[in-house]
């Protein structure tokens, strides 16, 4: 089995540690993603990113997302609940998005970084 790698880029968001953050939402959508692909245990879908910070989603970041799941449907532009997740952790914390997809763009006051071309 490969193992995953931190990716060597300059533009990827760091936390306050020097570390790339990652929700603990888009954890749970990589985990799940080696669990159903891969014959891993969660322990070893866990250690393959170890080198991400996990960033918690909390009371402010639920908040976040709620706002952001009623401006997204008073706009029209409706996203998966996740990725409102998502978002909306990434909104409340004044950081980058770092994405491979681009319906992001529907979310106003958020900045995204598509990391494919």
């Amino acid at each position: 089995m490969p193992a995953v790698t931190r990716p060597q880029s300059r533009t990827w968001p760091l936390t306050k540690r020097g570390r790339i953050g990652a929700s603990t939402v888009v954890l749970s959508e990589l985990y799940r993603g080696l669990l159903i692909g891969q014959d891993v245990t969660s322990e070893e879908a866990m250690s393959k990113y170890e080198w991400v910070e996990p960033v918690p989603f909390t009371n402010g970041t639920a908040t976040e997302a709620a706002e952001l799941r009623v401006e997204l449907r008073a706009d029209g532009g409706m996203i998966n609940e996740s990725d409102v997740y998502i978002a909306g952790t990434a909104r409340s914390l004044g950081v980058s998005l770092v994405v491979g997809d681009d319906h992001f763009g529907a979310v106003d006051d958020l900045t995204v970084e598509t990391y494919r071309t």
